[in-house]
């Protein structure tokens, strides 16, 4: 499995993070959200998947 978009820790509470991804091409994509480092407040998520051809 290759990593398109590692793993980072970002600052959600001074800012709101979007972005996008064209795809390299076909095949199963995994989503990973990790909210490991914040111990004791959880964190509301909102995301969006689609795809066009």
């Amino acid at each position: 499995m290759d990593k398109i978009i590692p793993v980072y820790r970002r600052d959600c509470h001074e800012e709101v993070y979007a972005g996008s991804h064209v795809y390299p091409g076909r095949g199963v994509y995994l989503l990973k959200f990790d909210n490991s480092y914040s111990l004791w407040r959880s964190k509301t998520l909102y995301y969006r998947v689609y795809y066009s051809k």
